[in-house]
C-alpha cells in the first residue's frame, strides 16, 4: 500500500511539474486531463510507469547427460575436464538440438528453451521463449573434427536490457 501512495505521489509530482512548465493553453488541457484520470495511457499504477527492478544477469550449468544433445558447449575450463565417457563431467552452459531452432541454456536459475532468431555462416542468434528480453549469440569456428563430430571454439553472449555476459566456449556437434 505504501509503494502505491510513493508512485501515485511521485506521479503527481511529475504532472504537476509539467503543469507549471507548459506555457500553451492545449499543453494545460492535455495535464489536467491527465491528472483527472481520464488518461488511457498512463494510470496511476500501470506497470509501464513503475520501474520495474532488473534481476541480474546469470547463466547456470547443465550437468550430466540428461543435457546431452546435437550440440553441447560448455566454458573453456570445464573443458579440460570434460571426459565423453564420465556423464558427472559434463558441464554444459549451451546446448542446442538437431533440427537448430532450439537450443537450452540456464538463464537467471531457470532452465530456458531457446528459439532460433537468425542464422547466418559462423553466428546464430537465440530468443528466450518466455521472456523475449533474453537474446543469446552465439559464434563459432570450426577448430577440428573427428569421425562423428566437429569439434568448436567459440564466443557465447547473452544480452538482457542494457546488460550482457560474454563467454569464451568450446564444444562439438554431431556429424
Amino acid at each position: 500500500m505504501l509503494v502505491n501512495v510513493i508512485t501515485l505521489l511521485l506521479w503527481v509530482k511529475k504532472k504537476l511539474t509539467t503543469l507549471l512548465c507548459c506555457s500553451k493553453p492545449i499543453s494545460l488541457f492535455v495535464v489536467a486531463i491527465q491528472l483527472s484520470g481520464c488518461n488511457t495511457s498512463e494510470s496511476f499504477f500501470d506497470k509501464n510507469s513503475i520501474e520495474e527492478p532488473k534481476t541480474p544477469l546469470a547463466i547456470g550449468v547443465m550437468t550430466g547427460e540428461q543435457y546431452s544433445n546435437f550440440c553441447n558447449f560448455m566454458l573453456e575450463n570445464d573443458a579440460n575436464y570434460f571426459n565423453p565417457r564420465q556423464p558427472q563431467t559434463w558441464k554444459f552452459i549451451f546446448t542446442r538440438f538437431a533440427n537448430g531452432s532450439e537450443a537450452k541454456m540456464v538463464i537467471n536459475g531457470r532452465l530456458r528453451t531457446l528459439q532460433l532468431a537468425e542464422i547466418r555462416d559462423q553466428f546464430e542468434k537465440f530468443t528466450v521463449r518466455d521472456e523475449p528480453t533474453i537474446s543469446v549469440e552465439l559464434i563459432k569456428t570450426k577448430s577440428g573434427n573427428a569421425l562423428n563430430y566437429m569439434e568448436y571454439h567459440g564466443q557465447l553472449t547473452v544480452r538482457q536490457f542494457s546488460g550482457q555476459l560474454t563467454f569464451e566456449i568450446v564444444g562439438s556437434c554431431h556429424v
